[in-house]
């Protein structure tokens, strides 16, 4: 009679945790694909990437407490080639990505704390990524797309009890809104101010993890 192999509960709760990962940043690449190429509406892109971003951000922080290794485990199992846009998006989310000529934390410091304000901070980081993803798209980057991720940030900006009106990157971000309001629906901003929002919204996202990472 064949004995059963008993699997020790930590290790089935790993391996639970790093498929979740993993169908995260697959969910996440076939996305991006489809929002990239006009085959999802704006609404229901969002809607997913905050579901996928939340999921695999706490995921990532429960493995964290194991020594987790995510640029290892994207190496591993080969994501960094079939899924490059999901890994970029979520390394961006976490603080690990130098793209943009910005010595931020690492990936793995940027997990501390991430999930303090899980649905906040889901929202804050989908909203952020949403922008840049639109941004660097160019040619879908209208105002009346970039307006609702603008209006969300200052939202969960005012909510959240580390910023408020007066805060610098608050009254900020109501000075882009102000400067799109004044722009035609359809309109496309100019290549010169579309980067210039990028790095604002990246400078947000980083000052929101820090906010995360003092509480």
């Amino acid at each position: 009679m064949t004995s059963m192999i008993s699997i020790p509960s930590d290790i089935e709760q790993k391996w639970r945790l790093e498929a979740e990962v993993y169908s995260s940043i697959v969910t996440l690449e076939i996305l991006h694909r489809a929002h990239e190429e006009g085959d999802m509406a704006p609404d229901d892109y969002y809607r997913h990437l905050k579901l996928n971003i939340s999921k695999a951000l706490h995921a990532i922080e429960q493995l964290h407490r194991e020594q987790f290794d995510l640029d290892q485990f994207i190496q591993a199992e080969g994501l960094h080639r079939s899924c490059p846009a999901a890994t970029r998006l979520l390394k961006l989310a976490l603080g690990g990505e130098q793209d943009l000529g910005m010595k931020g934390p690492t990936a793995e410091r940027g997990i501390t704390r991430i999930t303090k304000l899980p649905a906040q901070t889901a929202e804050f980081i989908a909203s952020c990524l949403e922008l840049i993803d639109l941004i660097r798209l160019e040619s879908i980057a209208t105002v009346e797309r970039l307006l609702p991720n603008l209006d969300t940030i200052k939202s969960i900006m005012n909510e959240v009890a580390f910023y408020g009106p007066r805060h610098p990157y608050v009254q900020e971000v109501n000075e882009w809104i102000k400067r799109l309001e004044l722009k035609s629906v359809g309109t496309v901003p100019k290549e010169k101010e579309l980067r210039e929002l990028e790095l604002a919204v990246v400078r947000w996202m980083n000052d929101f993890r820090q906010k995360l990472n003092q509480l």
